[in-house]
């Protein structure tokens, strides 16, 4: 399942209760919006991204929402032909087969450990719960230790690259990184009672996973750029990256990019704000009603 459109509370571990993922990170790249920080740690070969995102843009142009390096980097994003990829300086390890152009949250999970002797485990991608298995392109084979420079003593960026460069469009919630522990999506998220919708686990659930030193957890409760993780491993909010209560967990009705007349329309601010360029212009909602009481705004 690669989307979450109908999902509007997550069950905590075990299936009891209710999660609530309160606030996500906006990223507006046409005011280049990001979050830098640079670690005070040597390369570490075993370590675990996972965050919620939930794009606004399809641009026809790179879209990095983890990236690490000024000039050569390790990067996780999507390509121009909205495929996903992971990259290391210098190479492409991979880049999927499947397509992510829907709207909804997709809970992204990259596990890395160069030094397992299996060459598909040494880079993991988990989509909503389920491992991708058919990449156009898998390089996962010539990995060596060293390779990947995530949690190197140089600058790593959120939302883009760290300098600023291939800008993500859209919201990002419960982004987490693990400094020397490959986990799966399972240790971030779970089905619902009903089976059907990939969840978010609770806050204290994420907590209680081993960071490393240099881990960190950005749970937007106060802001996009403050670690909860309790390392104060704290980012810095680069053009103003601001907290929204559109989350996995709360979903907003945006403005629906898909459908708006092309080359028309300018959509922004996460797509709730729209301009055309000429009369008659149209362009419906991400979620649908047909009975009850509901509020646009």
């Amino acid at each position: 399942m690669f989307q979450n459109n109908l999902l509007m509370g997550a069950a905590s571990a075990g299936g009891a209760g209710l999660v609530e993922v309160e606030n996500s990170a906006l990223f507006n790249s046409a005011a280049s919006e990001r979050l830098t920080l640079t670690p005070t740690a040597s390369d570490d070969d075993i370590n675990t991204m996972s965050c919620w995102v939930y794009r606004a843009k399809f641009t026809g142009a790179l879209q990095y929402f983890w990236a690490a390096g000024t000039g050569a980097m390790s990067l996780v994003g999507f390509t121009a032909s909205e495929q996903l990829l992971v990259d290391r300086p210098g190479a492409n390890v991979l880049t999927s087969t499947q397509l992510f152009r829907d709207i909804g949250w997709y809970h992204i999970v990259v596990g890395l450990d160069v030094t397992n002797a299996v060459a598909t485990n040494r880079v993991t991608v988990e989509v909503n719960g389920v491992e991708i298995t058919a990449w156009a392109t898998d390089n996962r084979a010539a990995l060596t230790a060293g390779m990947f420079s995530w949690g190197d003593n140089i600058s790593h960026g959120i939302g883009a690259t760290a300098p600023g460069a291939a800008y993500f469009d859209g919201y990002i919630a419960e982004f987490t990184w693990m400094h020397g522990t490959k986990y799966s999506a399972s240790d971030f998220g779970e089905y619902d009672t009903t089976g059907l919708y990939w969840s978010p686990k609770s806050s204290d659930d994420i907590k209680a996973l081993t960071f490393g030193s240099e881990g960190f957890y950005l749970d937007n409760t106060t802001n996009p750029q403050t670690d909860a993780s309790g390392n104060g491993n704290n980012w810095t909010n680069v053009n103003t990256v601001v907290t929204t209560t559109h989350t996995p967990t709360n979903l907003y009705c945006t403005l629906n990019v898909l459908h708006a007349q092309r080359g028309l329309a300018t959509f922004s601010n996460g797509n709730r704000d729209l301009i055309y360029s000429s009369t008659g212009g149209r362009v419906i909602g991400t979620l649908g009603v047909n009975s009850g009481k509901w509020f646009f705004g």
